[in-house]
């Protein structure tokens, strides 16, 4: 898959958030056309137990989905993180964060993480991380 069907497919994807700006963020492992997508994530609403929305930003979406799909639910919260971590480590994924207008869903906007999602994103072994402007 190359990454202009990448970026296709999560300007697609991003489509489903329920938010005004429409992000996504995808976890691609492999290089060239062996690509592949293998977690997804886009920016949504949670409810706290006080019924206050909160938002999920598409990076943490996407860590997310990554550690649900490599590690065992029944391990805790920490060593599921850790886990996750260390599969990271030992392989090459990169990742794509795409923002899609609100009135034209085929132009991207700039995809810069906030300063909270950039720290987190610094804790995980990315080889690369790409940003739609």
């Amino acid at each position: 898959m190359d990454i202009e069907a990448i970026v296709q497919y999560g300007k697609e994807y991003a489509q489903n958030s329920p938010l005004k700006f429409k992000h996504c963020a995808l976890i691609v492992k492999g290089e060239g056309s062996s690509r592949r997508i293998v977690a997804k994530g886009h920016n949504s609403y949670i409810m706290d137990l006080l019924n206050h929305n909160h938002s999920i930003h598409s990076e943490v979406a996407v860590l997310e989905d990554f550690i649900n799909n490599n590690t065992s639910p029944r391990l805790p919260r920490h060593k599921r993180i850790a886990q996750a971590k260390a599969y990271m480590k030992k392989n090459s994924y990169d990742m794509v964060v795409i923002r899609i207008g609100q009135n034209n869903y085929n132009k991207t906007r700039n995809s810069k993480p906030c300063t909270k999602c950039q720290k987190h994103l610094t804790e995980w072994s990315f080889r690369q991380i790409y940003y739609t402007t």
